[in-house]
């Protein structure tokens, strides 16, 4: 208007900045000039195609400053690949070990820290574009240390985001989440927690549950081929759940596409690959033949285990929250952002035959 800019774009500015002032016009843009900012903007940087004086939406991603706990976890070391393959050039990971981190980069910084304790990593949280937040406790942890890690953890992560200034949290949650039941499952209940958390933060955020994650040396993976290549293969409970397991490199993926929209949703979105099939079903298909499946129980080792999860405080081989796991559906339900970004995923086979199972 009157030939004066709307904004001023430094060279220095990172890709959200530029976005937020985009954001900003619009919001203050006089009514009958907004309608015709909103359609101009989600012509230009929607989809990765915009260009914004020359510059296209994903080269500016590629400046993006990330931060990214669990890096160290099954889906983390293939996220911390990705990012690495794709150009991202500032990745800060916090770890409890800088010594498991195995991938050399110029573009990984890694800082020793612990997510409940936010003076060991506050300071680089500062400059920072997004939090990937995949830090967790899992498996065979007690109840304490799930609620320890999953809950205050990500709320203690969460406030020293706000305080540093950092605008945009991504979240990678659990289809557990779902469950009926929870009472015996801390996993599933801690997630839940989390979730809230994240939802009433003052941060744009997005949650991402995926199912059950298979690929290279899924732990998942393993499990079920070891259930299946007993003499006589093994079932915990009916084996008629219904699940969707989704390859952790389309995961990966799929994080990496979030990352390059102009804003998170705040919504949450579930992650399954292409295939919906009983447990029975999925013995068979690594076991590679049709045979007579042992089907144990559940609910008396259920109770056994919770029992003996209040008793004794170091964790146990399982325990009865991982149960739940077979119980229970682990079905991804539709989003259109997923549909939109992830249109192809690998299929079930692929990821039994590079999991070891087929």
């Amino acid at each position: 208007r009157e030939g004066r800019p709307l904004f001023m774009m430094h060279a220095d500015d990172g890709y959200l900045s530029v976005v937020q002032r985009i954001q900003y016009v619009g919001d203050h843009a006089p009514h009958h000039f907004k309608d015709a900012w909103d359609a101009l903007v989600f012509q230009e940087i929607s989809n990765d195609q915009a260009r914004f004086h020359g510059t296209s939406i994903v080269q500016y991603a590629h400046h993006m400053r990330i931060f990214l706990t669990g890096a160290t976890g099954y889906i983390g070391r293939f996220l911390l690949h990705e990012l690495d393959q794709k150009g991202f050039k500032h990745i800060t990971c916090l770890v409890r070990d800088p010594s498991s981190i195995h991938q050399q980069s110029s573009s990984l910084r890694v800082v020793k820290g612990d997510i409940v304790r936010p003076e060991t990593y506050a300071e680089d949280l500062r400059g920072c574009d997004v939090i990937v937040h995949l830090a967790a406790a899992v498996g065979r942890a007690g109840e304490a240390e799930h609620f320890r890690v999953n809950v205050e953890g990500t709320r203690i992560l969460l406030a020293a985001a706000e305080a540093a200034g950092v605008p945009h949290f991504l979240h990678v949650s659990s289809i557990t989440v779902n469950f009926p039941q929870k009472c015996h499952s801390a996993y599933a209940r801690s997630k839940e927690r989390a979730e809230e958390l994240v939802r009433f933060s003052s941060l744009d955020w997005a949650i991402v549950r995926p199912t059950i994650v298979l690929g290279p040396r899924s732990p998942w993976g393993a499990r079920l081929r070891m259930l299946a290549t007993l003499p006589l293969p093994l079932m915990f409970g009916s084996g008629r759940a219904h699940l969707q397991p989704v390859d952790v490199r389309d995961v990966v993926l799929f994080l990496t596409a979030l990352l390059k929209e102009p804003l998170l949703s705040r919504e949450t979105m579930e992650l399954g690959g292409p295939e919906v099939l009983t447990f029975n079903d999925l013995i068979m298909r690594i076991r590679g033949k049709q045979c007579p499946i042992l089907h144990v129980p559940t609910g008396p080792i259920i109770a056994v285990l919770a029992l003996m999860e209040k008793i004794f405080p170091l964790p146990l081989p399982f325990t009865a929250g991982q149960f739940y796991g077979l119980l229970y559906d682990t079905v991804a339900h539709s989003h259109p952002t997923v549909k939109r970004l992830l249109p192809v995923r690998r299929g079930l086979t692929s990821m039994l035959e590079e999991s070891g199972g087929a």
